[in-house]
């Protein structure tokens, strides 16, 4: 039998061998492309995941170091790739986050100022600080040269091959202040999975002192661990962009550090130290100071106080401070602070010697004298000495720093007047002619706040600088610009609310705003009676601690007596009750602008002829009689006298009409209302009997 060949498979068995040879290829491919770019994608969402996880790292450091809270934050350190079926992922990438050595950061061309054991302290060392670094590296497998994240000197910088670029900006410099954070710890985690960095408060930044030039710019030096001589350069450039005050930012040759040289001559210093990782100690007495808070001179019986500070001049509590005549050794509490008093001085006065560690350093020994002379009597606060305030001494001329003004009882108005300024050089911050008084209110609750008040004024009467800043006991600050002419009136003829919102250009509101903490500061007397320390003082103000007049009872405004539409003048009946007399004998008009700001932009009343001013009253019978002002009339919050009183009782009207806005260039639509918070304006009457009416306008419309 004969066979004969058959090849009717062998086209089936070819295809389905080259389908076969196209599928490992198209997987080879895959896996030698697809897979490689899809990993690195992964890789890159990873990157920015851990920026924004490091970004949280530097929050947590800087808000530990405000508050004194421990703060904790979890970093990814690595990432696993998306699992694949048939095809084959490299290991998971790994990452590590790790502290640098001990670089030194310092201060240069300078001195802290302050005098005390403050000065004593810091004229026996250099201002240089030890501080690290913390830096995270990735190690992709796909991702190729991906930065490298460092956080120092709170700025946090990606660090690439052959550049850096700013993540977060700087906190160091902020006006003429300084606020250094300093990293102390040994962290060291390497792996795939998250880990929780803790950041532990070992000296919280309470507490500035004041830092003057020695000659020439005073000059931060900021240790990096950036490498490379250009990307230095370039690191500097970020630093340069990211202070928004003056200054002359360079990377230096000779080490690794940034040069940062400030216009002031005079800046304040704030220091804190946190800890990350392990081998970290909390900053104790051992190597700080110990200083008087007020007076170092005071009355039998009277308290007085002191504080002790570590290495960083933030205050340590559980201290012991040692004092001698016959005193108890005391711990200091949490604030840092210990009270004593000394009831029966051996003769007219005693002096009292308070130490903490062995008293053998110059700055770790206070002396307080109990004197029988010492206590109240003019100018005390002023001059730097102590005062008691009372109803009959509610003023002081401030010219010296240091001053303690004790049992303050109003702080409804703080009264700036009288100025005397400083002339401060070009190449200050505060330049020209200068006053500022920086002062503390504390009140035996623990609330205390800290005023700022910053005014300078160039030769062609222009202003260089008119802030006040509040800070609060947590180190936390608002601020807000005065007025041009509440600032003239301190320098003038007049005088300034500084806790009277209307004194500002556009305060901000709500809770935490500059409104917010004037409110607070007005309701500190409402708890417990308030000192006052002030802690620096350039040039000469008269300064007044007032209550508010209080409101007269039963004066009230009249509904629908308001022009009904436009108007140059401000018109409305103010009515008094049965039984009742008052005399208005001052007025005074501001604009808050709470719910119409573009009232802010009238400046004052003039009309082209007649009275400003003029109150008319209903009946004039009796002792009733009507009343004007022949003066214009600012709408800053300056209190004018009226040219004749004006006296209405027993259910008389008196009918307001005041004019003209701006010359009658400007017109309201306006409406009375109840509240100073729907308010845009606000008339202030002051009677004779020491009380006062506030008539409340709502303006709905402004043209021009």
């Amino acid at each position: 039998m004969d066979f004969w060949g058959d090849d009717r498979g062998q086209s089936i068995q070819v295809g389905a061998i080259l389908l076969f040879a196209f599928l490992i290829i198209a997987m080879a491919t895959y896996q030698a492309q697809v897979v490689p770019s899809s990993n690195t994608a992964v890789e890159f969402e990873h990157t920015q995941q851990v920026e924004r996880e490091f970004i949280d790292l530097r929050s947590s450091v800087l808000t530990a170091a405000r508050t004194g809270n421990p703060q904790s934050t979890v970093l990814t350190l690595g990432m696993r790739y998306p699992q694949r079926t048939f095809f084959v992922n490299p290991p998971p990438a790994a990452g590590a986050v790790s502290t640098s050595s001990d670089r030194t950061l310092r201060i240069e061309n300078a001195s802290v100022s302050g005098g005390g054991n403050v000065e004593a302290f810091w004229n026996t060392r250099s201002l240089s600080f030890n501080t690290q670094s913390i830096r995270y590296v990735p190690r992709y497998n796909g991702y190729d040269n991906p930065p490298e994240l460092m956080y120092e000197n709170s700025m946090v910088v990606a660090e690439f091959d052959q550049a850096v670029l700013a993540r977060a900006g700087q906190t160091v410099v902020e006006n003429d202040e300084l606020s250094l954070t300093l990293i102390d710890g040994n962290l060291s985690e390497t792996g795939v999975g998250s880990r929780s960095i803790d950041t532990q408060v070992l000296s919280q930044n309470t507490r500035s002192v004041n830092v003057e030039s020695t000659g020439g710019p005073i000059v931060l030096i900021l240790p990096t661990t950036v490498d490379g001589a250009e990307k230095r350069a370039t690191l500097a450039q970020e630093w340069e962009r990211e202070i928004e005050t003056d200054a002359n930012v360079t990377a230096l040759d000779n080490e690794s550090a940034i040069r940062i040289e400030l216009t002031d001559t005079d800046v304040s210093l704030r220091l804190a130290q946190i800890g990350v990782g392990t081998d970290t100690a909390q900053t104790d007495e051992a190597g700080g100071y110990i200083t008087v808070v007020g007076d170092t001179t005071v009355a039998p019986g009277e308290k007085f106080t002191v504080e002790v500070r570590d290495r960083f001049n933030n205050p340590v509590s559980d201290a012991e401070v040692t004092p001698d005549s016959g005193l108890s050794p005391t711990r200091t509490g949490e604030n840092g602070r210990v009270t004593f008093s000394l009831d029966e001085p051996s003769g007219n006065s005693e002096t009292v010697e308070l130490s903490v560690n062995d008293g053998n350093e110059t700055w770790e020994t206070v002396n307080v004298t109990v004197s029988q002379s010492a206590g109240g009597g003019d100018g005390g606060a002023g001059s730097g000495s102590v005062s008691n305030y009372s109803e009959g001494s509610t003023n002081d001329t401030f010219s010296s720093a240091n001053g303690r003004w004790v049992g303050i009882t109003c702080t409804d108005q703080l009264l700036l007047s009288d100025g005397q300024p400083a002339s401060r050089p070009n190449g200050n911050k505060l330049q020209g002619d200068v006053i500022r008084l920086s002062a503390s209110l504390n009140d035996s609750t623990g609330e205390s706040y800290t005023m700022d008040i910053k005014l300078a004024r160039a030769s062609d009467g222009s202003w260089n600088k008119k802030k006040v800043v509040i800070y609060d006991g947590n180190g936390n600050n608002v601020n807000a610009e005065l007025t041009v002419a509440a600032a003239a009136r301190i320098y003038e003829s007049g005088e300034t609310d500084i806790l009277e919102l209307s004194t500002y250009k556009d305060p901000d509101t709500g809770s935490g705003s500059f409104s917010d903490y004037i409110k607070r500061i007005r309701a500190l007397d409402d708890d417990s009676p308030v000192d006052w320390q002030t802690s620096r003082m350039t040039g000469r103000v008269d300064v007044a601690l007032e209550c508010d007049p209080p409101p007269s009872s039963g004066v009230s405004t009249v509904d629908g007596t308001t022009p009904s539409g436009e108007s140059s003048a401000l018109q409305f009946d103010i009515q008094v009750p049965s039984g009742t007399t008052e005399t208005v004998t001052d007025i005074k008009i501001t604009t808050p602008g709470n719910r119409n700001s573009d009232v802010q932009s009238a400046n004052k009343l003039k009309r082209g002829s007649g009275k400003e001013v003029v109150l008319t009253v209903s009946d004039t019978s009796g002792v009733n009689q009507s009343g004007d002002l022949n003066t214009k009339v600012k709408l800053d919050g300056t209190k004018y006298a009226l040219d004749t009183d004006a006296t209405f009782s027993d259910g008389a009207v008196l009918s307001v009409d005041m004019g003209d806005i701006d010359g009658g260039k400007t017109q309201w639509t306006y409406d009375l209302v109840d509240s100073q918070s729907k308010a845009d304006v606000v008339v202030t009457f002051y009677f004779q009997d020491g009380t006062q009416f506030k008539a409340y306008l709502k303006v709905t419309n402004v043209s021009s």
